[in-house]
């Protein structure tokens, strides 16, 4: 799964297609792609509060937990709504494969948007390139879902506002049980 996730990164329509027909298993999907990806995210975003701002160790624990909770809680609850709308978009609406594309998409994304918490001077071409995940979630609705062009960027716009707006509330949820001031 991870090849499958390096070929996707590199290019996103040979990735996509070689799961276009693939058997997935959500359980699979999220104990290889989702879980792995979201603690390597809590390290990076702990990590240098570890060092620099010598935290305590339950504090440190909070805020890992945070990152892999509200991560895991939001590409869950985003592939879900996804599911429902694959429908109304004419694709397909399958929850395994809903499941695949936003949790290959949305982790490259959290990943991605994370890294500045180890190189703060770099935020702002992290952010940037955070962007291109928007592009494999389009590629992947395109051929694994397959969503009709004309309404492909819409489902996409559509996929990032749920999925900002789950990852929002689902932080600050998590941030306000840990007691953790709101992690962004």
């Amino acid at each position: 799964m991870i090849q499958n996730i390096f070929n996707i990164i590199i290019s996103p329509r040979k990735g996509w297609e070689s799961l276009r027909n693939a058997e997935i298993s959500v359980f699979r999907v999220l104990f290889q792609v989702v879980i792995p990806i979201l603690l390597v995210c809590g390290f990076m975003y702990s990590f240098p509060m570890l060092v620099k701002q010598n935290a305590k160790g339950q504090q440190i624990l909070a805020i890992f937990l945070t990152v892999i909770l509200s991560g895991a809680t939001s590409i869950i609850v985003t592939a879900s709504l996804l599911n429902k709308l694959s429908k109304p978009f004419k694709g397909v609406a399958v929850y395994s494969k809903n499941f695949l594309v936003a949790s290959i998409s949305f982790s490259v994304f959290l990943f991605i948007w994370i890294l500045p918490s180890l190189m703060p001077t770099l935020i702002i071409p992290f952010r940037v390139l955070s962007i291109y995940s928007l592009i494999l979630f389009y590629r992947g609705a395109d051929i694994v879902l397959g969503i009709r062009f004309e309404k492909l960027t819409g489902f996409t716009m559509l996929a990032a506002l749920l999925f900002a707006l789950v990852i929002t509330i689902s932080t600050i949820v998590f941030s306000a049980f840990f007691q953790l001031p709101i992690l962004f």
